[in-house]
């Protein structure tokens, strides 16, 4: 996956929405399978609410599978991606590897307007179902100390598609933590589906510094 070949999950990212969309986030662990479409299925065989409406987007539309993700039309009605190199339209059978921001457009605008002008009835003003291919690589943890430099005798931790949740505190994580003022069990760390969340599971507050902002927050 191209410029993003450590990824551990990526998400399709609803755009260009209409006023009255109803269309969600779908996340997907890299090497899982997913079947895109009015009847949407994540795991194959278990449905997924995916908010798709459009009688142009087939109820099986496109499926995604593999590492790198690959995209296979699997209906009549085309299905557009938009990539670094151009566009390509695939139909039944045929498929393309998928690369962050790529852009899925399960409805063909152009060939939507030519066929309701060819029917004699207005121009396609609806959207084109289009998702925009978001990717995140693995979560690593570095233990640091007070001054700011990193534990050389500490294990740096890594969360990816096997270890998605870690739980650190005084009685769990493998850093050896021993200060009081640590919970037992103080943080739980998620990696995915979606953007890593960190949760305080103690009383002992636990501080979130951003590094682009500087902002602390407290959960």
């Amino acid at each position: 996956m191209a410029g993003t070949g450590a990824a551990r999950w990526l998400a399709l990212v609803h755009v260009h929405p209409g006023a009255t969309d109803g269309r969600c986030q779908v996340h997907l662990n890299i090497g899982d399978a997913l079947i895109l479409g009015r009847r949407s299925e994540a795991p194959l065989g278990q449905q997924l609410e995916s908010g798709i409406q459009s009688m142009l987007v087939h109820r099986k539309h496109v499926r995604i599978e593999g590492a790198p993700p690959r995209l296979t039309a699997l209906g009549a009605h085309p299905c557009v991606v938009i990539n670094s190199t151009g566009c390509l339209k695939l139909t039944q059978g045929q498929s393309c590897t998928l690369s962050a921001l790529d852009e899925i457009h399960l409805v063909d605008v152009d060939l939507a307007q030519r066929c309701n002008l060819a029917r004699g009835a207005t121009c396609y003003t609806g959207g084109a179902c289009a998702y925009r291919v978001d990717c995140a690589a693995p979560l690593l943890l570095n233990p640091i100390a007070p001054d700011g430099r990193a534990y050389r005798s500490r294990p740096r931790l890594k969360l990816d598609t096997t270890t998605t949740q870690l739980m650190l505190g005084r009685t769990a994580g493998p850093w050896g933590v021993t200060d009081p003022r640590v919970s037992r069990l103080h943080a739980r760390i998620c990696a995915g589906p979606g953007p890593p969340s960190v949760t305080a599971v103690g009383m002992h507050p636990c501080v979130l510094i951003k590094a682009l902002t500087g902002a602390q927050q407290r959960p």
